[in-house]
């Protein structure tokens, strides 16, 4: 604490610098803080002559020698200094001063130019971003260097700023001395232990605005980092978080902080641990400075100051620190990292503002909106920090943020996203890769961005190829939200388009099973309607896990009947596979176990995992046709994420067996569901395949009258006792689960609980 710097005469330094490095010039005294630093202006360049405190340990000096040369080995390029040796090529050289006391000397070359500290008016957000990034790449450029002495209790270190508590008796103030207590106390009891798990390294730990040199050409640049000899091993968030210390800014603004993270963050990203306790480390770092000032400043009062504007200094202090809460957001913001799950968000007003800018009829699945932050496997956590098991959402098909997925994802977005339009790899491997699990007669893909495009286009290459206009889907069908997809549409009450006809759909619960005559015969009067009209059939399509008609029980036969019919009256066989592919009903394709050959396959929603993908995967001679007739291209279509996304999903299916699990897990679930049944007589009808699976709820099991009412009350509670589902049906009665296939029997007993306790408290 004692800085205790030498005090040599530039004379006397003359001497050591002419014997040991063979060097004239002029010299300048330079400000320090421990060492005594002289500037050496010769014929030939720059130099700094640094003479070290007589109190600094050999090993330490060593450190910063090492540090500096194992810099210029991995980033030569970077602005340091660079240690320089001797004539005879030592690290070093001694002094003796007239007193008998021995110094240290070494030479380092001279980093040119003003600091920050003295331009404050040159301190724009640019330069700010700037000294982030610069202070990144020596972050990274350190990396893999340690030292013993890198492990030392230095008075700056912030591993160890408790220690600074016994100064706090020093300030003045009482409310500054209050507040700096209470930032040491909490860096003691809760901010470093949750540092000691985060990544550590060797630091610089003292890019504040007095070591970083602005480029004279460049204002709004960084040209260099100077003055090495605070580093310690340490979290590396600390050195951003010395970086950000706004003490030596007393003008900017707290949020001027986002800059330099911004900045660090473009170069070296920050984890999410590490953005959760930066501010806090950087009001650590401001109450380590106000500690050290004043007990400085009372126990060695014939040492200079260390900070003249103490007032200013308690200012800032504690515009940070009333800040804090909206610093820790805005920074989250800033970075794009995710809200946190602390109830720190208002969700009541986030609701509001969705209202406003998204419109006041913007959809929500419950009457208390689930605002919800992150997602794991089955999990889905709210930003109040609840957690619900996820039983409906399809999508992440491998689980939300399965490993795999995220890192395939963002390798490739680091790398490269563009169009269909140039040639790149993975969208011919993830091409080849979806053919391979399909029939052999389905062999071409063709890439858009969602199970609704994918719809439109296969619809388009229908019309096209066979010449016809005509559209038969199962009744209360539903296949997407494009106008194609919407004329697709029978369920949720909207009016047949002129070109569509549907087909009755299997019902066994509420009528005799359809037998593949029944279904034919069916399949020839919704033709017949259509020529009627005037119009042949261009294409029959149809979800193979059939949900929006209430996920029946599909007997043997009954597709290939209608499929063989289509076929025989001109129409292609369009298989939606966005809700019944990859493995849901466990087997990798609906269609397939389901007996019908589709000529075209259109895949959506889990594809990519939550990624925005569609597939159309068709023949050659079907595509070959269309593409002769019509140009047809997708921008984000098939670009190399997307791929990436894809490609992962198929990975992690194969890798953890996933086809199996689904069936194994699956029978589990209904066998559960059955049992449940046998007490909860709201349960008319256990159904489906895999990872489907449907319950219809009925108000009487003779009657089985739609429970649509209680359906709608089921699904409230289920969500206050923690999972979620969701309906489907004509009737809207039919609950329908459909969970991450990553869905293992303990997760289904936990679902059960919970379903069993929801039903309890439905009204009936």
């Amino acid at each position: 604490m004692d800085r205790n710097p030498p005090e040599l005469s530039l004379d006397l330094l003359a001497e050591p610098l002419l014997k040991y490095y063979g060097l004239r010039g002029n010299l300048t005294s330079l400000n320090s803080e421990r060492d005594q630093n002289t500037r050496v202006d010769t014929s030939d360049g720059t130099y700094l002559l640094k003479v070290c405190n007589v109190d600094e340990q050999p090993e330490v000096i060593d450190l910063q020698i090492k540090a500096l040369r194992h810099i210029a080995r991995r980033d030569p390029g970077l602005p340091v200094p660079r240690a320089l040796p001797t004539l005879d090529g030592r690290d070093t050289a001694l002094l003796e001063a007239a007193d008998g006391t021995n110094y240290t000397v070494r030479l380092m070359s001279f980093v040119a130019g003003d600091t920050i500290r003295s331009h404050p008016e040159l301190d724009t957000p640019a330069l700010r971003r700037s000294s982030g990034a610069m202070l990144a790449r020596l972050d990274l450029a350190l990396r893999g260097f340690f030292h013993s002495a890198a492990d030392q209790e230095h008075p700056w270190a912030m591993t160890h700023m408790p220690k600074l508590l016994v100064y706090t008796e020093h300030i003045s103030d009482s409310d500054a001395r209050r507040t700096v207590e209470a930032i040491l106390e909490r860096m003691r009891d809760e901010t470093l232990p949750r540092t000691s798990r985060m990544r550590h390294q060797v630091v610089h730990q003292d890019a504040h605005t007095g070591n970083l040199v602005i480029d004279p050409v460049h204002p709004t640049e960084i040209a260099g980092i100077i003055d090495f000899g605070d580093m310690v091993y340490a979290p590396l968030i600390m050195d951003l978080a010395v970086a950000i210390d706004l003490t030596g800014r007393p003008s900017l603004s707290p949020e001027g902080l986002f800059d330099v993270a911004i900045g660090y963050d473009a170069v070296l990203p920050l984890e999410e641990d590490e953005v959760d306790v930066l501010i806090d480390l950087v009001l650590g770092r401001m109450a380590m400075t106000a500690a050290i000032a004043a007990g400085r400043n009372a126990l060695w009062p014939h040492v200079p100051a260390y900070h003249d504007h103490e007032v200013q200094m308690w200012q800032q202090l504690e515009r940070v620190s009333s800040a804090a809460p909206d610093l820790r957001i805005g920074l989250r913001r800033a970075l794009r990292f995710p809200m946190p799950i602390d109830g720190s968000v208002d969700s009541v007003q986030l609701r509001a503002d969705r209202e406003r800018v998204m419109g006041e009829r913007s959809p929500h699945f419950y009457e208390k909106t689930l605002h919800l932050e992150r997602g794991r496997g089955v999990w889905l956590y709210g930003a109040d920090g609840r957690h619900y098991l996820d039983f409906y959402n399809n999508v992440p098909t491998v689980g939300h943020s399965h490993p795999h997925v995220v890192n395939a994802v963002s390798r490739q977005l680091a790398a490269l996203n563009t169009h269909t339009r140039y040639l790149y790899n993975n969208a011919v491997e993830y091409a080849d890769r979806l053919t391979t699990t399909v029939a052999n007669h389905l062999d071409v893909c063709l890439f858009v961005n969602s199970g609704s495009e994918a719809n439109d286009v296969a619809w388009q290459i229908s019309q096209v190829v066979t010449g016809n206009a005509g559209l038969l889907v199962m009744h209360n069908a539903y296949h997407g939200i494009t106008q194609a997809g919407i004329d697709m549409t029978t369920a949720k009450g909207l009016e047949r388009a002129r070109h569509v006809e549907e087909i009755p759909a299997p019902d066994d619960y509420h009528r005799a099973i359809t037998t593949p005559a029944e279904a034919t015969s069916d399949t020839e009067s919704a033709i017949a309607q259509l020529r009627s009209r005037g119009i042949d059939p261009a294409a029959f399509i149809v979800d193979s896990a059939m949900c929006s008609s209430g996920i029946p029980a599909v007997p043997d036969g009954f597709l290939g009947a209608i499929a063989s019919t289509v076929h025989a009256a001109g129409g292609l066989v369009i298989a939606d596979e966005v809700q019944s592919g990859f493995g849901r009903l466990g087997a990798m394709w609906g269609h397939e176990l389901l007996g019908m050959r589709p000529d075209i396959v259109t895949l959506g929603k889990p594809v990519g995992n939550g990624h925005p993908l569609g597939v159309v995967i068709t023949s050659r001679a079907i595509l070959d046709e269309f593409q002769a007739q019509v140009r047809l291209f997708s921008t984000f279509g098939g670009n190399p994420v997307s791929c990436a996304a894809g490609l992962a999903v198929l990975d992690v299916i194969d890798r953890e067996d996933l086809i199996t699990n689904s069936r194994t897990t699956g029978d589990y679930l209904r066998e559960r569901l059955r049992e449940l049944a046998a007490t909860r007589p709201l349960i008319g009808d256990v159904r489906g395949k895999g990872l489907l699976a449907g319950l219809e709820l009925v108000t009487d099991r003779e009657t089985k009258a739609p429970a649509t009412t209680q359906t709608l009350e089921l699904l409230e509670l289920m969500r206050e006792n923690g999972a979620l589902v969701g309906k489907d049906g004509e009737h809207a009665h039919i609950l329908k689960l459909r969970p991450p296939l990553v869905t293992t029997q303990a997760h289904v007993d936990v679902f059960i609980d919970i379903l069993d306790r929801s039903l309890a408290e439905v009204s009936i």
